[in-house]
């Protein structure tokens, strides 16, 4: 039961081990990231809570397993529910993964690096296992907004072929963002990852409408 919080406090385990690395190079850059980082996680960690809280609620439901098989996304109660998770979970993993336009893997100029910063005295294996744990977590997260858009009802086959479809166009999306669009200052971010959760909120108020229906 709740298992949902195990997966959230262990990505939160894995960030840990980012932070830790960065602060123990001793570098200013380095610890610049990580401070980065860890307002990051703690701004947008509100969001999934709440948004599982609302998974939750509507299925009648606590662990990850029964939340997803239970939630259908046909339906104009389900569709709304699944447009509005995928929402709250796709900004998720841009700032879980440091992507546009929370932070920007490709720049070069210290200062304004996020995620990028705490891998700056990092190289060869190291370095690759880091990268790798990004990819996971984009994986992860791509999961979960497939299982929360495509329909339960259809067939093994065509769920599959979706559901790679779908990883596939978040990760369109975000080299589209990336191609088009600038990061946001640091100011911004805090705006904008408060602005997430308030959608999850409103997530969350549909999802008491709806039991109350």
């Amino acid at each position: 039961d709740a298992d949902f919080v195990l997966f959230a406090y262990l990505l939160a385990l894995g960030r840990f081990a980012y932070l830790a690395n960065a602060m123990d190079s001793g570098g200013a850059f380095q610890g610049m990231g990580a401070s980065r980082e860890a307002l990051v996680s703690l701004l947008i960690e509100p969001a999934f809570f709440i948004i599982m809280g609302s998974l939750a609620l509507l299925t009648g439901n606590s662990s990850f397993n029964d939340i997803m098989y239970n939630f259908h996304s046909d339906g104009i109660n389900g569709v709304i529910m699944g447009l509005l998770t995928a929402f709250v979970l796709f900004n998720l993993l841009i700032a879980e993964t440091g992507r546009v336009p929370v932070d920007d893997p490709t720049t070069h100029l210290e200062l304004t690096m996020v995620h990028e910063g705490m891998l700056l005295d990092n190289c060869g294996f190291d370095l690759a296992l880091m990268q790798i744990n990004n990819l996971l977590k984009f994986s992860i997260f791509g999961a979960l907004i497939a299982t929360c858009v495509i329909p339960q009802s259809i067939g093994a086959t065509s769920y599959l072929l979706l559901f790679v479809g779908m990883q596939l166009l978040c990760a369109v999306i975000i080299g589209g963002m990336e191609s088009f669009r600038p990061r946001y200052s640091m100011l911004k971010n805090p705006s904008y990852m408060i602005a997430v959760s308030a959608i999850a909120f409103i997530a969350f108020l549909a999802a008491v409408a709806m039991e109350v229906i």
